[in-house]
């Protein structure tokens, strides 16, 4: 039987190991923490090829309306996109389980450094790199560089406070200064992920500092920050996907 090894318990490398695993594959999985755990995201589920289901599980609410804050602010109906607000730790734990069911083998608290890497690629029949951005065999393989050079960069909070106006709905803002934007993403009436993001990083602009700006524009100055998260957000595709037998998925 062949043997496939799935490095990240993201989305992507649980779907993967999961498709694997429904052609018979015998397949493992290495997440280098707990799944679910370590969550990095804005947690808004956006089909917008309309490939996937509705979430099996971890489904806050279904987006209806997603609010856009330029010079004007535009409401865009959102009830015929695929698009849900999700607990994405949830989401992933039922991936996981339903992983287990169908025979994948997953060891948490794994992680996979690039010399191990060598050696696993001679274990496996093959490898499915969903580690993340910069992956485990861009630093094998010697080209981590890419994701320094074409990747947004992203800070968030998660916030307790009164998000009820935003009821079943997102809202992303544009900065006249700022090439790129920022969001509010509630959860529930009393949580919201809040961040910014760029494309481009100019000198001397600090995304913390964009962030609270964004809070007091936005009149969440006596909110409570629960937690404090960012990182890179990959913006192109490498040229190359396959190095031998791993293949990269995911960011």
């Amino acid at each position: 039987m062949t043997q496939l090894l799935v490095i990240g318990g993201g989305p992507a490398g649980l779907y993967a190991a999961l498709e694997a695993a429904g052609y018979g594959l015998d397949v493992t999985l290495f997440e280098k923490g707990k799944i679910g755990e370590n969550i990095r995201c804005a947690e808004g589920f956006f089909d917008t090829m309309k490939l996937l289901k509705k979430p099996n599980s971890g489904v806050r609410f279904k987006v209806e309306q997603i609010i856009i804050k330029a010079k004007s602010t535009y409401q865009i109906d959102a009830r015929k996109l695929n698009l849900w607000m999700i607990d994405r730790g949830d989401w992933q734990k039922s991936l996981a389980h339903q992983a287990r069911n169908n025979g994948v083998k997953i060891i948490e608290n794994s992680p996979v450094c690039q010399k191990e890497l060598i050696k696993l690629k001679n274990t496996y029949d093959y490898i499915i790199d969903a580690s993340g951005a910069p992956s485990v065999t861009s630093r094998a393989y010697g080209f981590s560089s890419f994701y320094g050079k074409n990747s947004g960069k992203t800070v968030q909070y998660t916030m307790e406070g009164d998000f009820s106006r935003l009821k079943n709905r997102l809202k992303v803002g544009l900065m006249t200064d700022f090439w790129g934007y920022y969001w509010i993403f509630p959860k529930s009436k009393g949580i919201a992920n809040v961040g910014v993001g760029n494309f481009h990083l100019v000198q001397n602009d600090r995304l913390w500092d964009r962030l609270s700006q964004v809070i007091e524009q936005e009149g969440l100055n006596d909110h409570v920050i629960l937690r404090k998260t960012g990182g890179i957000c990959p913006t192109a595709i490498p040229k190359k996907l396959k190095y031998d037998n791993i293949f990269l998925v995911g960011d």
